[in-house]
C-alpha cells in the first residue's frame, strides 16, 4: 500500500489559542501559517468565498505526523457549544508518542484544558504475542479533542 497519512486537520474556536496549545504543551513546531480563501468545495466547511487561517504544526518527523488547525474568520462561524464529555460514534481519539509522556501531561495540566486519567503505567496486547508497556495519559484539548498520549517502556 502506497498511502500515508500525512496530516489532521482540526477546526478550533480560537487559533491562537488552540497553537499555543499545542506548541507549549505538546512539543509541535508551526510548520507553515497563511490567511486562505476556503473555495466551499473541497473541504465542506463555511461558505464559497470564506476567509480562514490554516496553522499546520509539525511534530518530529518531518514528512508525517502533521497538524493543521483551521479557525474560519471571516465570517466568523457560530460557537458549536459545550465540549464533549464522552467520545461516541464519529468522535476522533489522537494518539500522540512522547519520550516523557509525564512532562507533557505536566505542560497540559498548566495549560488549563480539561483532564482525564494521569500518567499511569499500563499495557496493550502485542502483535504476535506479548505485550507493549507504557504510560499514558489522556485530556481533551482545548476545542474538545480527545487526545492520549502515551510514552513506550518495553515491547
Amino acid at each position: 500500500m502506497d498511502t500515508i497519512i500525512r496530516r489532521t486537520t482540526l477546526v478550533v474556536r480560537d487559533i491562537e489559542r488552540s497553537v499555543a496549545f499545542y506548541r507549549d504543551a505538546l512539543g509541535l513546531k508551526v510548520y507553515y501559517d497563511n490567511e486562505l480563501e476556503l473555495s466551499g468545495v473541497v473541504m465542506p466547511i463555511a461558505s464559497p468565498g470564506a476567509q480562514c487561517r490554516l496553522v499546520i504544526m509539525q511534530a518530529e518527523d518531518p514528512s508525517i505526523g502533521m497538524m493543521g488547525l483551521m479557525q474560519v474568520t471571516d465570517p466568523e462561524e457560530s460557537d458549536p457549544g459545550p465540549y464533549r464529555q464522552r467520545l461516541s460514534i464519529g468522535d476522533v481519539a489522537f494518539v500522540m508518542a512522547s519520550k516523557d509522556a509525564r512532562a507533557v501531561f505536566e505542560r497540559v495540566r498548566a495549560s488549563g484544558v480539561q483532564l482525564l486519567a494521569e500518567p499511569r503505567e499500563d499495557s496493550v496486547p502485542k502483535t504476535g504475542g506479548g505485550e507493549i508497556r507504557m504510560i499514558t495519559s489522556s485530556f481533551f484539548d482545548p476545542d474538545g479533542f480527545f487526545i492520549e498520549v502515551n510514552q513506550r517502556l518495553s515491547g
